[in-house]
């Protein structure tokens, strides 16, 4: 039996956990958190073990204490970057998801990037390393953006959404699933710099 580590978040994440609870749940050693939220509820509700993260550090002392022995971490949606000695804990290091066609547009703001410059877009599963998404590729999707795409909709594209009907969608979309966006600000940038 593989026993894995999640780090979790965001509406990505939960769609990944409920899928590996669903799937595996014998093989989830224990699901790192941001905040108390939905994953958090639902893998309390499936008796897997929980630990919101503070640092690295107290995540492997959690793993330790539990007593857990894991085969692969899995970052899903994972906002915060893990350092060592929990990048190397797992047998099998740490997976990451990133939505980005790496190398392009890592660590934060992909989609404003992949506006701005005209950059190839997509989604990217890589092993973590010390750097920021500089670890060695798995896999790759490419995904198609075009000049009348925003921020929100490229982070939609990237999560696999095809709810993109409307602004106030997205907006309600944005605090129910609490996912991370292209702020505003940004958005209007990429329309100003659209009309050059």
């Amino acid at each position: 039996m593989v026993k894995a580590v999640l780090l979790a978040d965001g509406h990505v994440g939960l769609e990944c956990v409920n899928w590996l609870l669903n799937n595996h749940r014998h093989d989830i050693g224990l699901i790192g958190v941001t905040e108390p939220n939905e994953i958090l509820r639902r893998a309390e509700a499936a008796g897997v073990h929980v630990e919101q993260f503070v640092d690295s550090q107290q995540m492997v002392e959690a793993i330790v204490e539990r007593k857990i022995s894991p085969d692969i971490g899995l970052l899903l949606w994972w906002p915060k970057i893990i350092r060592e000695p929990l990048i190397s804990l797992p047998r099998n290091g740490f997976v990451n998801t990133h939505p980005s066609l790496l190398p392009y547009n890592r660590g934060k703001h992909y989609s404003f990037w992949a506006i701005v410059e005209n950059a190839p877009y997509g989604v990217t599963m890589h092993f973590v390393d010390e750097g920021i998404d500089t670890g060695d590729i798995i896999a790759q999707s490419s995904i198609a953006v075009d000049w009348t795409d925003t921020g929100r909709v490229v982070v939609h594209k990237g999560a696999g959404s095809d709810d993109l009907t409307s602004q106030e969608d997205l907006s309600r979309n944005k605090k129910r699933q609490n996912q991370a966006y292209a702020s505003d600000e940004e958005c209007r940038i990429i329309s100003q710099i659209r009309r050059y």
